[in-house]
């Protein structure tokens, strides 16, 4: 039988959790299959601009290369090899890219391979903008984003490696070059990702098959997994745990969005004799640039065109009252598509800012009906009995957890059935349970001294054993960085 030969895309720094994901991983390979072999794409400073390094800062990026190499030179095993991608990349970029929108750049493709889509996630991530200005400092920016993902292919096209003997594997995949690391081989590489599990003390590590972290049916697989797999007391004990915890204001995996809210706080003159719909808004950005399903099950191109849904079919229906509540983690953006909302404040309809102290367990309590789109209180809202109607997609999106309208007429009936009913709570355990106890590896190795001395020769995760003259330019970097701060200046004038 032939040894396993893998592929790695790691242009991450030392120091950063996505660059302990993959070195752990490979560490696994390495302890596992004896006659394994290992090849690791490395940047080393020729892509420029990345997802890590949007405005291309020289000194950020040299860091950035300084600790790989140090890690690089300081170990070397006969079954890893380390490539430097810049060494591949011969050709002068001359293409010319035309774009207008936010969707323009989506599109863009480069010798069959798009490269548009991770350079906007990376750019909405950053900005958190869905309305860009397009003006000579923001076109500065995408195109030399766009030009470092064109480098990417063109590397990858002049390396001269088989591609089909190898199991390729990238982080995360989303973001910039690693959307076009993953583009490029589509159909064949796996994604890695981390995960927070009950406090971000514990970091785990997930493995997708073929696909990104945010595949819905990859997910649907994995909860359905990770719930036959647990004894019957331990998962209806870890996901009600789950869901007390929630209504406690205690977070699992994530920042904990309603910590500020008042326990049992509801709206000014909240009239309980009225049908009361809650309407719970995400952050749009943070689904903006991932495609497939989350863009096809929208039953609405934007979140707020619901409103002008409702305006059109509730208006005049006095006995019903829509309460909006906005994303907590929609505080502080003066964005249009945050501002927007705050013109909806009419008779029939209450916009609930981000930064109210209006209890969103106790809006979803005191509901007849609980709209999401990509909100995790859907299914928190139907465990608790509540009918959910889901107008757009979410990882829950094939569990029988909500009710999905097929067109804008199915979405009307379900808000005028006043007999519309919660789905079986199962689903919202398995979905709790696939939170609370997720069926991920964790970091074994790099959590072990041994293995960390046999591949680094010190403790990279706690004493980051890098030359003196590397911590003084990263101390130096991170405080007095010019041209960061004067980037995050500048860049608000275009966002």
């Amino acid at each position: 039988m032939q040894p396993n030969k893998y592929l790695y895309f790691n242009p991450f720094r030392i120091g950063s959790v996505s660059f302990e994901l993959v070195f752990d991983d490979v560490l696994k390979i390495l302890n596992l299959e004896p006659n394994s072999k290992v090849t690791i794409l490395t940047c080393n400073g020729f892509l420029k601009n990345c997802s890590t390094n949007i405005e291309g800062s020289k000194l950020k990026c040299s860091l950035c290369s300084m600790s790989s190499n140090h890690l690089f030179k300081k170990y070397k095993h006969q079954r890893i090899k380390i490539i430097d991608l810049g060494k591949f990349s011969h050709k002068k970029i001359e293409n010319e890219f035309n774009y207008n929108s936010l969707d323009d750049i989506k599109k863009i493709d480069y010798k069959g391979v798009n490269i548009g889509m991770g350079v906007v996630s990376s750019l909405v991530s950053y900005t958190r903008n869905l309305e860009l200005n397009f003006n000579k400092t923001s076109q500065h920016i995408i195109n030399n984003l766009i030009f470092s993902n064109c480098k990417l292919i063109e590397s990858l096209n002049n390396l001269g490696l088989d591609y089909k003997d190898y199991k390729i594997k990238v982080f995360n995949g989303r973001f910039s070059e690693l959307r076009t690391f993953f583009n490029y081989f589509r159909g064949k590489v796996n994604t890695l990702e981390f995960v927070y599990t009950k406090t971000k003390n514990e970091i785990k590590r997930v493995e997708f098959s073929n696909s990104l972290p945010h595949s819905i049916e990859e997910n649907t697989k994995k909860i359905l997994l990770n719930w036959n797999s647990k004894d019957e007391i331990i998962r209806e004990t870890l996901s009600k745990d789950f869901f007390e915890s929630k209504l406690n204001n205690t977070a699992f995996n994530d920042t904990n969005y309603t910590k500020n809210q008042v326990k049992n706080a509801l709206p000014e003159k909240f009239d309980d004799s009225k049908i009361n719909i809650s309407y719970f808004v995400s952050s749009e950005d943070e689904v903006y640039a991932i495609g497939g399903r989350w863009d096809e099950d929208k039953l609405f191109e934007k979140q707020i065109d619901f409103l002008s849904f409702w305006i059109t079919n509730f208006k005049n229906m006095d006995n019903y009252h829509l309460y909006v509540r906005m994303h907590p983690n929609l505080k502080g953006l003066a964005f249009d598509y945050v501002k927007d909302y705050y013109n909806y404040n009419l008779d029939n309809i209450s916009v609930i800012e981000p930064s109210s102290k209006v209890s969103s367990y106790k809006l979803m309590f005191e509901s007849n009906i609980v709209i999401v789109s990509s909100s995790s209180i859907g299914f928190e809202a139907n465990y608790f009995d509540k009918p959910v109607i889901q107008i757009g997609a979410n990882f829950y999106s094939d569990l029988e957890i909500t009710h999905k309208p097929k067109n804008l007429n199915d979405l009307k009936k379900m808000i005028l059935n006043k007999n519309l009913k919660s789905n079986n709570k199962i689903d919202s355990m398995k979905m709790a349970l696939y939170l609370t106890c997720p069926p991920f590896e964790e970091f074994q190795v790099l959590n072990s001294i041994f293995g960390i001395n046999k591949f680094f020769g010190y403790n990279i995760r706690y004493s980051l054993n890098y030359p003196k003259y590397y911590k003084i330019l990263n101390v130096l970097f991170r405080v007095f960085s010019l041209k960061s701060f004067l980037f995050k200046i500048k860049i608000k004038k275009f966002i």
